[in-house]
């Protein structure tokens, strides 16, 4: 008998693999790498995000370098998936100010 936690190891090895064919079809081979990118794309969809289609538009992006190909590849997942901070919009003033603050008062004559 199957305990759970075989049956989810089984079930993530069979995605694993799944990832692996996809990236292998996308590359135009398997290597060391490949793996790597798998547990990446497999944690994505386990994070409910869209994988199949983040590894499609990482895919899309253009030709994929003949070296490290599935290195290039990861780092497009990650850029795609990445979440970038917006910093604020800087002033070009010299010499900034403190906001004006409204005390109530207005100009008494």
């Amino acid at each position: 008998m199957v305990g759970t936690s075989g049956t989810i190891d089984a079930r993530r090895g069979d995605a694993l693999k799944v990832w692996e064919t996809r990236i292998a079809e996308d590359v135009g081979h398997r290597d060391e790498q490949t793996i790597d990118l798998a547990k990446q794309i497999d944690q994505l969809q386990r994070h409910d995000i869209d994988a199949e289609r983040v590894l499609h538009r990482a895919a899309a992006r253009g030709p994929l370098p003949v070296d490290h190909a599935t290195s290039a590849l990861a780092y497009r997942v990650k850029k795609l998936t990445t979440v970038k901070k917006r910093l604020p919009p800087q002033s070009i003033d010299p010499f900034p100010r403190a906001p004006q603050r409204d005390g109530g008062r207005g100009l008494s004559m």
